[in-house]
This record gives structure tokens, sequence and C-alpha cells, in this order.
């Protein structure tokens, strides 16, 4: 009986010490390492890393996704033809791998239409209905634009065979951010839709776009760059080529931007043939511009 009870006692202490060293063990200090060490690490990680920290713990976490500390500089990530509404596949140029991106509520159905200042540009095809987000790849915060309803010639366009046949990609040419922060004063977006011949600007706020003529007759913006605080248009004009416009200072609500237009000639096609022993090859194409921002 003596030999019973002195096993059960030997039991419950291994029971219990087990528990004790469970919760010793839960207790992991570097779960808890100081925000400003994790704010000198993080600057060195590049985007896949920090979606591989903001997994390990809950702390990390809520660090690695802070859009305020930027992460190392590499290649972009080329985003792939979209083949499901519901995730994106990207190749990361970096490391020559391949990922998928799985989309956050409500964004599952919406469709990729471009990305600026690291924030992916997603469209809900719902006809006049449509609906534009901003989505954040790495943390997932997402930000609701205007409705598409309110952005110009879109009635029109929703009833048009191209839109049943393209969607949102053959009418949202350019939209680009401000900055990448988009809680800050200074967040605006700006937009060319439909016909390209307005701009139309938006800040947090807004319900729908404010339309502006920027242009003269038988022009078009082609592309939207900010840069320095400054909107650039590249614009398509008969006869100014290679001009650059004196800065002008648009006006919407309490928020202004300084804009300058940047006009290029219009684009050539492209027609020609080559041939090839007994057969011949016909090479049609056209060249486009775009406003680049340079780190240097």
């Amino acid at each position: 009986m003596e030999v019973i009870t002195e096993t059960l006692v030997i039991c419950a202490c291994l029971v219990f010490g087990g528990v004790v060293i469970k919760r010793k063990l839960h207790r992991k200090p570097w779960e808890t390492l100081p925000d400003d060490v994790m704010e000198i690490i993080l600057p060195h990680l590049c985007v896949r890393d920090r979606i591989r920290l903001s997994i390990v713990c809950k702390p990390w976490s809520s660090v690695s996704m802070r859009s305020d500390i930027p992460s190392a500089p590499r290649l972009p990530w080329l985003i792939l033809p979209q083949s499901s509404p519901n995730y994106l596949s990207y190749f990361e140029l970096s490391e020559g791998k391949s990922g998928r991106l799985e989309l956050p509520e409500p964004v599952p159905g919406g469709w990729f239409q471009g990305s600026s200042k690291g924030w992916m540009i997603m469209v809900m095809e719902k006809d006049l209905d449509s609906t534009m987000f901003l989505v954040n790849p790495i943390s997932g915060a997402q930000q609701q634009l205007p409705p598409l309803s309110t952005a110009p010639c879109f009635q029109k366009e929703v009833e048009t065979a191209r839109w049943k046949r393209y969607g949102a990609s053959a009418f949202c040419f350019s939209v680009v951010l401000s900055t990448s922060d988009i809680t800050s004063h200074q967040f605006m977006v700006a937009a060319t839709f439909g016909e390209t011949d307005r701009l139309c600007l938006y800040k947090p706020g807004d319900r729908k776009w404010t339309i502006l003529e920027v242009l003269d007759a038988n022009e078009c913006i082609t592309d939207l760059l900010f840069s320095s605080g400054k909107l650039y248009a590249l614009v398509i004009s008969h006869n100014k080529n290679g001009v650059i416009s004196s800065p002008r200072n648009l006006k919407f609500g309490d928020h202004a931007v300084e804009l300058k237009l940047v006009y290029d000639k219009i684009p050539r096609n492209n027609d020609s043939f080559e041939e090839y022993d007994d057969y011949l090859v016909h090479l049609k194409g056209a060249t486009d511009s775009h406003l680049v921002e340079s780190n240097y």
C-alpha cells in the first residue's frame, strides 16, 4: 500500500512539473522583443520575409505589417495574368520564384487593375454597381474608392460589347496614389477613365470622383505619376511633343496638388513583314510611352 502511494505522489509531481515547464516554455522571450529592435530588423527584410515573419506570433505580426517601416529594396513582383477572381499569381524576380496571393474579404471576385505605392487596385465588376478597392498585399488592409458609376462615361461604357468582353480593364486606364500612407492628410488618388480626356481625383471621405478638365481639344492622358508631391500627366498631343507645361495648382475640397503636363507624340503603329524561306511573317504592334520615377 505504501509503494502505491509513493508512486502516485511521484506521478502527480511529474504531471504538475510538466505543466510548470510548459508554462515556462510558453513564455517565449523572443515574442516580446522591443519594437525599436524590430524596427531596426524590418528594413533589411524583403516583402516575402516580412510575410513569413508575420505568421510567427501575434506580437510580430502587428509590427511586421506596419506600413511606415519600408522593406529592403528589391525588384518588383510581376503579377501574372489573373486566372481566378479569388487569388493572384505572381513571379518574384529577385528570388526567381512564383507564388500565390489569396485575396482577403470582400475582394474575392475582384479583378486586378494595377498597382501604385505598394497597393493593388482591384475592381469588383457588377456593371453599374461596380466598385474599386485599394488592397495592401502584405497587411490585407483595404480602402474603398468611389463607385465607378461616378466616373465619366461609365454608364455608357457598361452598355458596350467591350465591357462585356474586357470589363474594367478597358475602362480603368491609370490609377495612382500620392503616398503609400492612406491615413496621411496628403493622401489622394488620381485616375483616368474611359476616353481619358479628363482627370479624376479622390481624397478620403469623398463619395464620388472629382472630375477636372485640364486638357485642350483632341488631347488625352495616357499615364499618371505622383513624384515629390507633384502630379505628372503624360499627354498625347498633335503639336506639343516634348513640351512640359508650367505647373498649375489644382484645388478640390481642402486638398491641393501641383499638376504638370508632359506632352508626347502620337504613337505610331509598326507594320512590317519579314521573309523566312518559304513563309512570310507579318509584324504588327504599337509603342507606348510611360512615366517612370527614378530612385537615383
